[in-house]
């Protein structure tokens, strides 16, 4: 009986460990069961975090990309309207440019016309003057004007004109077409006929003729110049 009792005391405890053991397991189990629900949670949390957190950075980034395009559209429409006031300044300045120069030009053009006017109406005082107080005689400058007192030929048209004066005056050789203005009657005045030539408008081709033929020629004297044409040949 006591060995009976001893086996079923044995067994029950052996029961108990097996319930025991079994317990163990179930709570190891269950335990298992939800550390791995619990991980599968916080990697289903930090999963979720680390998508909101691509989702924060992806709308940064377009947030930061559209920040970008905004300062690099500013940044254009600046440098064209910049690039727009600089045209407009550069068109301002050249039409300042343009208008100083048409000014300028307007203001040139009356100088010079009232320098014309000025010339002009000089030119017709000194012209009324000139006419007022001119004296002109006619010359034929024939062969023996050509020659001097001791029959030595004259080197040139000056000189003839002045042998003319002084046949006229003091030799008393005149030449039919000879007239009188009574203005070369000295030697010191016909001396004077060079420079009062120089100072005209006769030209070399009226000298020339003067030299090499026997022309006609009116002498028209001026206060400080003589002017010489030839009439004929």
């Amino acid at each position: 009986e006591k060995q009976k009792q001893e086996e079923q005391a044995r067994l029950e405890a052996a029961r108990k460990q097996a319930l025991a053991l079994e317990q163990a397991k179930k709570e190891a189990a269950a335990k298992k069961a939800e550390e791995e629900r619990l991980a599968a949670i916080a990697a289903k949390e930090k999963a979720e975090l680390a998508r909101k957190a691509q989702e924060e950075k992806e709308k940064l980034a377009a947030l930061q990309k559209q920040k970008q395009e905004a300062q690099a559209r500013l940044e254009a429409e600046k440098k064209a309207q910049e690039a727009q006031a600089q045209k407009a300044r550069l068109a301002a300045l050249e039409k300042q440019k343009e208008e100083e120069a048409r000014l300028a030009a307007q203001k040139k053009a009356a100088e010079e016309k009232i320098r014309l006017a000025k010339e002009q109406e000089a030119a017709q005082k000194q012209a009324k003057l000139a006419a007022k107080n001119q004296k002109f005689y006619m010359a034929r400058l024939g062969k023996q004007d050509h020659y001097d007192s001791k029959n030595r030929t004259l080197g040139d048209a000056i000189a003839i004109l002045q042998q003319d004066r002084a046949n006229y005056y003091k030799y008393n050789k005149k030449d039919p077409e000879d007239t009188n203005a009574n203005f070369f009657t000295s030697q010191n005045k016909r001396g004077s006929l060079r420079t009062m030539v120089a100072k005209g408008h006769t030209s070399a081709q009226t000298l020339n003729q003067i030299y090499r033929g026997t022309p006609l020629v009116k002498v028209t004297i001026y206060p400080n110049y003589v002017d010489i044409t030839i009439v004929s040949k």
